[in-house]
């Protein structure tokens, strides 16, 4: 192979790389792992193997998603003005490889995803229910982006992806250990879904005008700043409110004191939204609370 071909090649694989996100599948790994740590301090078992063999499809299967809204959004994307957490990758808008190359790898590994996470049920290595998870969470990650449902268009991508990325994500390493879904799992996560859901209004809006020039219709298209920074608020309130209500419910002090403690990156996100082009002091409030449950439940 000569020289140029093995750089042509070299760059093609970061490119690929690039679209999988690897950024946001390392929270998809946080998340994973909060979820079953939350199981274990229940009382729960999990072997090393049961983890990874849960690991793997999961990351596989973001990576098929992110590879279907790279594909979906070229236009945008090509359009709007990147920041290190909106736009896209860059990939496909810089030409860095075809969108048919997308097709093809958002299809490929959606097959590995599934075949892997079938084969690991019928080794009993990951549990039904958390397979059921995963087939939702696939779906509606596809339906963010790609027709029939297209619901990042259609004004329905934010509540989506937020309980994709605030709920799903953590459910399914719980339930990976448990092969169940209860109701206090679902409302420890309710506080960081509202976290999740701002954020992206915050990344959306970085969008905006790209996305309403070629018909993509999200919240932050659909509604002026002043509705969004109420509809932020709110969100974000209710979202402590919950957290407050829960303490030393099903949400140990400890982990209520930290999301307390991170309260003024919530509030920074809040007085810069709609202000400035990047999302980022709301990026990292969210990322501020994953860790704060991350880390939590590992020492309480």
């Amino acid at each position: 192979m000569s020289a140029l071909s093995q750089s042509h090649t070299l760059r093609v694989i970061i490119a690929l790389w690039g679209m999988a996100r690897p950024s946001q599948l390392l929270a998809f790994i946080v998340l994973y792992l909060t979820g079953i740590i939350i199981a274990v301090k229940q009382g729960h078992t999990v072997t090393v193997i049961q983890g990874i063999a849960g690991l793997i499809p999961l990351l596989i299967a973001g990576a098929s998603i992110h590879y279907s809204n790279e594909y979906a959004d070229i236009e945008t994307d090509k359009l709007t003005q990147r920041t290190p957490f909106s736009g896209g990758s860059g990939v496909l808008a810089e030409g860095l490889v075809s969108r048919r190359t997308a097709w093809w790898g958002m299809w490929i590994l959606l097959a590995i995803a599934l075949t892997k996470a079938i084969l690991c049920l019928v080794l009993t290595q990951v549990t039904a229910v958390a397979c059921m998870l995963l087939c939702v969470g696939l779906f509606f990650g596809w339906m963010y982006s790609l027709a029939p449902l297209k619901l990042a268009w259609r004004g329905w991508g934010e509540l989506d992806n937020a309980l994709l990325g605030g709920i799903v994500l953590a459910l399914y390493g719980y339930a990976n250990v448990t092969n169940a879904i209860t109701l206090d799992i679902v409302l420890i996560f309710l506080p960081f879904t509202g976290l999740v859901f701002i954020n992206l209004l915050a990344t959306t809006y970085a969008d905006r005008d790209a996305d309403n020039a070629v018909g993509k219709y999200t919240l932050a298209t659909r509604f002026q700043p002043h509705t969004l920074r109420r509809l932020y608020a709110i969100v974000a309130i209710l979202s402590y409110v919950i957290i407050i209500a829960l303490a030393n419910r099903v949400m140990p002090l400890e982990i209520v004191i930290g999301t307390i403690l991170i309260s003024p990156v919530v509030v920074w996100g809040y007085l810069s939204y709609t202000r400035i082009h990047s999302p980022h002091p709301t990026v990292f409030a969210m990322i501020a609370m994953m860790l704060v449950y991350f880390v939590g439940w590992l020492i309480v």
